[in-house]
């Protein structure tokens, strides 16, 4: 009939769960996709931070590692052949200037000890020789270190920045993905 009983009782009603978000990293934020209070699923963005910036920074970290991994190749297998070619050539063209640098030392020692040359053309001739000697010396050790390719400590520093930017790629990875706010349930 018509007596319904009503019963009050006194409370207070709050989401049985509920939780405070911010983002990981910073940047201007793009989009808010929620309201206070509204009905999430779990996995649904909330709120986005500009990515640019950290889309730049991978794209960076990217073109490093490229790069240093090229450079790990090369100092791998060592010099190209055109390299120790043109090297070899440098050396050949080296040990003429100091043949010729020496011949003409020897005809200015000889005028020198006869008294008929100046103590001065002496002194350019000796350091023309010590010069053409040096150069030979500096190509040839040029070509040593082309043929035998890099230091086994260069390799592994190498190595080793490598490992380094692979770490900051994936920071740099997490920060992009830190850029988008989902709901945690």
């Amino acid at each position: 009939g018509s007596d319904i009983e009503v019963r009050s009782f006194p409370g207070i009603i709050q989401a049985g769960r509920e939780v405070k978000l911010s983002f990981r990293v910073g940047g201007p934020l793009v989009n808010i996709n929620t309201d206070t209070g509204q009905y999430v699923k779990k996995g649904e963005v909330i709120a986005e931070i500009d990515p640019r910036d950290y889309r730049v920074n991978i794209t960076k970290l990217n073109a490093d590692m490229n790069e240093e991994e090229a450079n790990l190749s090369a100092m791998k297998t060592g010099a190209r052949q055109e390299d120790i070619k043109l090297l070899e050539a440098q050396l050949r063209a080296a040990r003429a200037q100091f043949d010729e640098a020496s011949l003409s030392f020897t005809r200015f020692k000889n005028l020198y000890d006869e008294d008929a040359l100046s103590k001065s053309k002496y002194d350019s001739a000796k350091a023309a020789l010590d010069m053409a000697e040096a150069n030979v010396d500096v190509i040839e050790q040029s070509l040593k270190k082309a043929g035998a390719g890099a230091r086994l400590e260069e390799i592994q520093a190498m190595e080793a920045r490598i490992v380094s930017l692979r770490a900051d790629l994936t920071a740099a990875n997490h920060a992009l993905t830190d850029t988008i706010l989902r709901a945690p349930f």
